[in-house]
This record gives C-alpha cells, structure tokens and sequence, in this order.
C-alpha cells in the first residue's frame, strides 16, 4: 500500500534531522508543514465537504452518555461543527477550550452560539469552567502519525491538560494529508487513543472506543 503523504513532506527521519534532539526535529518539522499550507492550501468548499465526511466518521466515536470536549476550527484544521451540533442531540454533555493567562481551560457550551472570538481571535465560550470527568476529547493538531503521535503548534496547551484527564479517550482529528509515517515525541507528549479523517478512523491503543457503534 502507497504511504499518503502530507502535502509533499515525505519524511521526519531525514539524514539532516536524525541527529536533532526532539524539540529541534518537531521546530523543523511545523516550519515544513506551514510553508507546504501555503503552496498547498484547499478551498472553503473542499474543506467543508471533508469537514462533512470527518464529521459523519466521527458519529462512531462519541459515547452513549457523558461528556465530550471539542475544539474551534481554524485555518487548516477540520471543522467539528457538525459532529457538535450531533452530540447536542443525543443529549451529551459537550465542551470547547478558553485559553486564559497562558492556560487552558474547557468550558461546557449548551449551543454553538455561545462561542464568542477569543484569544488569538479564536472562538471560545464564556461559560463556566468544567472541572469533572471527561469521555472524550477531539485533539487538533498540525499532524499526526498511525501510532497516535501528535505534532501541536508548540504551545504545549493539550499535552498539560489532557495529563490531567489520563482516563479520556483522545482522539487527533485532521484531514488525511496531515497523516505522516512518524511524529518524533518525548516522555511529555500525550499520545492520541485514536486519529479521526474524513477517510478513516486509526485505533491507535487498547483503550475501549467509547461508543457501542460498530467502525
């Protein structure tokens, strides 16, 4: 089977980076992956219409009662609109971040209308700050590998708040492009349960899917 490529970036293990520690490989590595975004940036339709699919995808990983937390897309990043607005409707308990005073905080939104532009221009809610248990949580990310490894914008934001929630199944969510044979990670970095595209769901641990629906 041909290995999908992330728009062009054929390698992280590349002779010029093996001997880089960790941090320098992953600096490089988002350096790669934002200029190959802007020489190979899709549409608004292509992206809502991969959006759609990942979003349908998604149905099969939310839980049949408890609590999922989201993300607000932007710029490459699939949109989970719609996978939201789903989890609404079976009653379930959803969540989106605030980032305040170089934290992250997830607060529980009742309807989508509730997300107002926040930090860095992102949307975000001003609700109360959820602090019990969480089911799942849908991660973004610049990119992802089969393993569940996960390359963050650097800010390190997810890695501290999903070590408090060891118990949550943790889903990457990207398009199929952004799936690369190996992310380089260290002993801080969380690992995904999960990694969800508009093309396929990858089980990448022993962790029980959340849901009884069938993938």
């Amino acid at each position: 089977m041909k290995k999908r490529q992330f728009y062009g970036i054929k390698s992280t293990c590349s002779a010029k980076n093996k001997f880089m520690d960790i941090s320098s490989r992953k600096k490089m590595l988002r350096s790669e992956i934002e200029k190959s975004f802007k020489l190979f940036s899709i549409s608004i339709s292509e992206k809502y219409e991969k959006s759609k699919q990942l979003c349908l995808r998604g149905e099969h990983l939310l839980p049949q009662s408890g609590v999922c937390a989201f993300y607000a897309a932007i710029d490459f990043e699939p949109d989970l609109s719609l996978l939201a607005e789903k989890a609404l409707q079976l009653r379930l308990k959803i969540l989106f971040p605030r980032i305040c005073c170089k934290s992250m905080h997830f607060c529980t939104v009742s309807n989508l209308q509730q997300l107002k532009p926040g930090t860095f221009g992102i949307l975000a809610p001003e609700t109360p700050i959820h602090h019990q248990k969480i089911d799942v949580f849908f991660v973004p990310g610049l990119a992802f590998d089969a393993s569940g490894g996960r390359l963050g914008r650097g800010g390190g934001y997810y890695d501290r708040f999903l070590s408090i929630f060891p118990q949550a199944f943790k889903v990457g969510v990207c398009f199929e492009q952004a799936i690369l044979p190996k992310i380089p990670v260290d002993r801080h970095d969380i690992t995904m349960d999960a990694i969800l595209t508009e093309s396929r769901i990858i089980f990448c641990s022993d962790t029980k899917n959340p849901s009884s629906s069938d993938v």
